[in-house]
């Protein structure tokens, strides 16, 4: 296996294939679609509506300051999850004729995957950037922490899309383990409910198990910068930091000694 700084000068070397893949990867999404690039947009504003309708009148919940932005900020972070991993869990597998043939750094195709989504989760800011105008939702110097917290994500996402990519070669069911698992991810982030209320109704040892999801942490962070003009969550987002950078090293590590025998695998 090579070591952290030669991947990283060779994926630089190949930086052109890169980007093509990350271009390519965004095309292919959208191709043949007549809405194009507006499915990113649509897609989750009608997950909001139905969120917002159900917890406006069926479910009313009053507590939660501009509940349409806080509803979105949640989407918009779990979106950016399950749009990567899922196509980055079978990024090898779908691109065996590339690894068979063609010498290059293999992890620059789930890295490719991941940006690519990254794309589509900048559309969605953008669209949480209307609605913050719309509802006069304060600008303040707490929005610098948005930068810091989208890293400790997407760390935690390019990880889990190489350890996930990697053991698919192996192991055909991780795929649908995957999926499952993404269902479960959604009910168990708070999505739709704050992280606070997860503290106060669960023990003590739930809750610290919980917070080991880094979405906990990464949503509640991005919910305090943009709604309520403070920093993260001292506990939940370190939590969410060391298991972020935990995957991104094991995903890292585990990518880089599979993959010397991908081809004979695929």
């Amino acid at each position: 296996m090579q070591n952290w700084f030669d991947v990283i000068t060779d994926i630089w070397r190949h930086r052109y294939a890169l980007r093509n893949l990350i271009l390519k990867d965004f095309r292919i999404r959208y191709r043949n679609m007549s809405l194009g690039v507006l499915w990113s947009v649509l897609n989750p504003l009608v997950l909001l509506g139905m969120l917002v309708t159900i917890f406006t009148f069926v479910f009313p919940r009053g507590t939660e300051k501009y509940f349409p932005i806080f509803i979105l900020l949640g989407l918009t972070s779990y979106n950016f999850l399950s749009l990567c991993i899922p196509v980055a869990t079978g990024c090898i597998m779908e691109n065996s004729q590339l690894v068979k043939k063609v010498i290059f750094p293999r992890h620059i195709l789930p890295i490719s995957v991941v940006l690519s989504q990254s794309i589509h989760v900048v559309i969605q800011f953008g669209l949480v950037a209307i609605f913050i105008l719309f509802f006069r939702v304060p600008i303040t110097l707490s929005f610098l922490w948005l930068p810091l917290i989208f890293l400790v994500e997407i760390l935690f996402v390019l990880g889990a899309g190489m350890l996930c990519s990697a053991l698919n070669v192996y192991f055909k069911d991780i795929r649908y383990m995957v999926e499952s698992l993404l269902t479960v991810m959604f009910w168990l982030s708070p999505v739709f409910y704050s992280l606070q209320r997860v503290y106060v109704s669960f023990p003590r040892w739930v809750y610290g198990i919980y917070i080991l999801n880094p979405l906990a942490g990464c949503i509640d962070a991005t919910r305090n910068a943009i709604i309520y003009n403070r920093p993260p969550d001292l506990i939940s987002m370190g939590v969410a930091t060391t298991v972020s950078l935990t995957f991104f090293i094991v995903g890292f590590y585990v990518f880089g000694k599979m993959e010397r025998i991908f081809a004979d695998c695929i």
